[in-house]
C-alpha cells in the first residue's frame, strides 16, 4: 500500500472534490496527452513504459486498494 506524506494530502485536498480530479487532463486530445508523456519519460530517461501500461497499472492498483472509480 502506498503511503501519502503531508505534502501530497495537501495536492489533493486541492483539487475538486467532484468531476476528474485534473480537470486540465480532459482539456487535450488523448494522443496530445500520450504524446507528453512519452517527452517526459524520454527527459526523466524511463523507457519501455507507455501511457497505456502506466494507466492500466495504476487503475490496477486503485482497484484492489477500493479507491473510488474517479481517482483511478
Amino acid at each position: 500500500m502506498i503511503k501519502f506524506g503531508a505534502k501530497i494530502e495537501e495536492v489533493l485536498r486541492r483539487r475538486p472534490a467532484k468531476g476528474p480530479l485534473f480537470p486540465y487532463r480532459c482539456t487535450g486530445r488523448s494522443c496530445d496527452r500520450a504524446t507528453e508523456f512519452k517527452q517526459r519519460c524520454q527527459r526523466l530517461g524511463i523507457k519501455g513504459v507507455t501511457l497505456h501500461s502506466y494507466r492500466s497499472g495504476w487503475a490496477e492498483r486503485t482497484r484492489r486498494a477500493h479507491y473510488p472509480q474517479r481517482c483511478a
